[in-house]
């Protein structure tokens, strides 16, 4: 096999699944147009790596395997346009930017697949980072993303692969449980959202609120600790009790949990 065919065969369809994958977040990517998309992108996969299993990828087959890629990538490039350039992704984009909850609530389940439009629950949670390479930051960084976090509000992510939302129709990520694997969180009551735009990720439970940025009355809290929870230095008992410390000496509103 000519590795040079062989290199830009895989590279071909890695880029191929990175841009089904932009395009299955939204709903026309799981209508039939998309779904039969989906089904000749698998089949080419599989017919590349049957090949390269076999050590039988003749340069002749590597350029009409390249050929039916870049096939595909101009169809998915064409389907990603057809939403994002499309009617109804342009008013959902004018009622983000002017903040119109009530109508971006209606637009975006037509727009993304798996948002579902429920009651928010009692309480939301939002990991509150205090380690760095998994190793705690200082707890003077600590106090310091806290009070930038509280002052300034949560920015809101999206990229190409989010689910749920994107780098246009951005939103801050809400767990209804306290976040595992993480050792201190901010919490905000939902009845504190009022008029946000709120949607469920059916498939993660997680809630999105779709805002630039969002400014909501937190509350530091540091959820108790499983049994299986990871024996890291965030979660060490002399750690957290030292921050939560720190936290309300420096005047922030601290919860722990029951002892």
């Amino acid at each position: 096999m000519d590795e040079h065919h062989v290199s830009a065969l895989e590279a071909a369809v890695a880029d191929l699944g990175t841009l089904l994958m932009q395009v299955e977040r939204y709903r026309a990517g799981t209508a039939p147009d998309g779904l039969a998309l989906r089904r000749e992108v698998l089949d080419l996969g599989d017919r590349a790596r049957r090949l390269l299993r076999r050590d039988a990828l003749t340069p002749a087959a590597a350029e009409e395997l390249l050929e039916t890629t870049r096939s595909l990538a101009a169809r998915l490039r064409a389907l990603h346009a057809a939403v994002t350039q499309g009617a109804l992704y342009g008013e959902a984009r004018r009622a983000f930017a002017a903040g119109d909850h009530q109508r971006l609530a209606q637009l975006l389940p037509e727009i993304f697949s798996g948002l579902a439009a429920l009651a928010p629950p009692a309480r939301l949670y939002h990991p509150l980072a205090v380690t760095r390479r998994g190793k705690p930051v200082a707890i003077a960084v600590a106090i310091e993303r806290a009070r930038t976090l509280l002052a300034e509000g949560l920015p809101a992510g999206g990229d190409d692969l989010t689910a749920g939302r994107d780098d246009t129709l951005q939103a801050v990520v809400f767990t209804h449980d306290p976040p595992r694997g993480e050792s201190v969180a901010l919490a905000c009551d939902g009845v504190a959202l009022g008029n946000a735009t709120i949607l469920q990720l059916v498939d993660t439970e997680e809630y999105l609120i779709y805002a630039p940025i969002v400014r909501l009355p937190f509350t530091i809290v540091f959820p108790p600790l499983a049994p299986d929870d990871e024996p890291e230095h965030a979660f060490d008992p002399s750690f957290r009790a030292a921050l939560a410390a720190a936290f309300a000496a420096a005047g922030l509103t601290v919860t722990l949990p029951p002892s």
